[in-house]
């Protein structure tokens, strides 16, 4: 970094992951090295490699996992997959202004837009990945908690489970 300020390092590390490709799989590695070794990944992944190179430079940044507010579509599809408006964003911190928020994903044909920019459309479930939860089976990690997760003991397989999950928001009076 040398002379220049946090937040023009930070902006052009966002600007720099963002040239990277976006691509989608359910099982991908999404920490920085694979991230930057194959230079592909999601949100979740990019937001990691923007996340990872502003922490190894002192700037404390973090990973909101979570959702998109706005409901789901049957016919929304990432990768050929039902798509339940999952998403990842991130925040760096900067003393003197506070948590700015960055995408280092969405709308990656726009490389200059979403960073410092913030609408009210997303909901955080929780920060970076990896959340620990504790279960009647003990305490269990799940990478990025976004939609149902569980637990199952006793005979027997799920060979040909299938899961049909529905994300709704809608306003209250």
């Amino acid at each position: 970094m040398s002379d220049e300020h946090a937040l023009d390092f930070a902006r052009r590390v966002v600007l720099n992951v963002r040239q990277l490709r976006y691509s989608y799989h359910n099982d991908m590695n999404r920490c920085a090295s694979a991230v930057f070794t194959t230079g592909t990944s999601d949100c979740g992944g990019l937001g990691a490699a923007v996340v990872a190179t502003l922490r190894a430079a002192g700037i404390p940044a973090r990973l909101l996992v979570g959702r998109w507010a706005k409901s789901a579509k049957p016919t929304d599809q990432l990768a050929g997959l039902p798509y339940g408006q999952w998403h990842v964003k991130l925040e760096l911190f900067i003393p003197s202004i506070g948590w700015i928020p960055a995408d280092a994903a969405n709308e990656m044909q726009h490389p200059t837009k979403w960073f410092g920019e913030q609408a009210a459309d997303f909901i955080t479930m929780h920060y970076d990945s990896d959340i620990t939860v504790t279960t009647l089976f003990g305490e269990r990690t799940v990478p990025w908690m976004q939609g149902i997760v569980f637990w199952l003991r006793g005979d027997g397989n799920l060979d040909g489970l299938t899961l049909n999950e529905q994300w709704m928001v809608t306003s209250t009076p």
